[in-house]
């Protein structure tokens, strides 16, 4: 196991080749953080936390998964009834709320990608738009 900081999102998706999965806007009221990244067997997770220093914030997360991973958590969002999925930039994102937190889920190659926290339906989805472009 080890533990990797990075200064941005980008400067750590760009290690893995997958600069496009960073969004090109965060909601104004956020900043950066932290940007971390996990290596473990089998998987390595990269954590972008943002606040705005009132004690709200959300996290945006890539799981780099072994092949095929993917496939059986994708199964879990679009059975699960609490998930509503949105196609966005021609990919399925699946929002839940979750006691006033918001969630989304997506997948791209072998990632399971993720955002959660305190953003609003709007600011989720502007942000989600921004990616890879």
């Amino acid at each position: 196991y080890t533990r990797s900081a990075y200064p941005s999102l980008l400067a750590a998706l760009q290690v893995y080749s997958l600069e496009h999965l960073a969004p090109s806007w965060i909601p104004p009221r956020f900043a950066l953080h932290s940007v971390t990244v996990d290596e473990l067997e089998g998987m390595t997770t990269i954590v972008a936390w943002h606040e705005d220093g009132t004690g709200q914030g959300f996290s945006i997360v890539v799981n780099m998964m072994a092949q095929g991973e993917t496939d059986s958590m994708r199964t879990i969002y679009e059975t699960n009834g609490d998930y509503k999925e949105r196609s966005i930039n021609s990919n399925s994102y699946f929002f839940a709320g979750n006691m006033d937190k918001l969630s989304v889920y997506w997948t791209y190659q072998s990632c399971l990608c993720n955002i959660n926290g305190d953003l609003t339906q709007e600011e989720a989805e502007q942000l989600i738009a921004s990616i890879g472009g």
